[in-house]
């Protein structure tokens, strides 16, 4: 019989014991290691966005992840459109904190666009993605 000590119970970095006390054939051995556990809680991510815009003007997106603390300025917003089209938006400047950010997006010729939103993880928060579709 054996057991198992420092079992981790959140994310981070764990030391780890794994122990075997020996039977009729086998002595008694210990076995030692750090483990890393990333991303144990989950993280839902909401987009605010004007499911119309008008060709040719910019629009401001929030992004925000809901009851969890995630680093606001690490989130990415991408946009693809007609023709390939391909957008990639960083967080506005001094409007991301906590669980949010602000992007301001465009301007965009005619047709339909998705728009993704991307949280790629840490130690302690599950990468997340959410996906919406807006006309122009």
């Amino acid at each position: 019989m054996g057991s198992l000590m420092g079992i981790p119970v959140s994310g981070g970095t764990h030391n780890v014991e794994v122990v075997f006390n020996g039977d009729d054939i086998y002595s008694p051995c210990s076995a030692s290691e750090t483990v890393t556990i990333t991303g144990c809680v989950p993280v839902n991510l909401d987009i605010e966005y004007e499911s119309t815009m008008n060709v040719g003007e910019t629009s401001s997106v929030q992004v925000s992840a809901p009851n969890v603390a995630i680093d606001g300025c690490s989130l990415v917003l991408e946009v693809t459109g007609p023709a390939n089209q391909y957008y990639s938006y960083e967080p506005n400047s001094g409007y991301c904190d906590s669980g949010r950010a602000n992007f301001d997006i465009g301007p965009f010729s005619s047709g339909s666009y998705t728009m993704t939103a991307t949280y790629w993880g840490n130690a302690t928060y599950s990468e997340a993605h959410e996906t919406v579709t807006f006309s122009v």
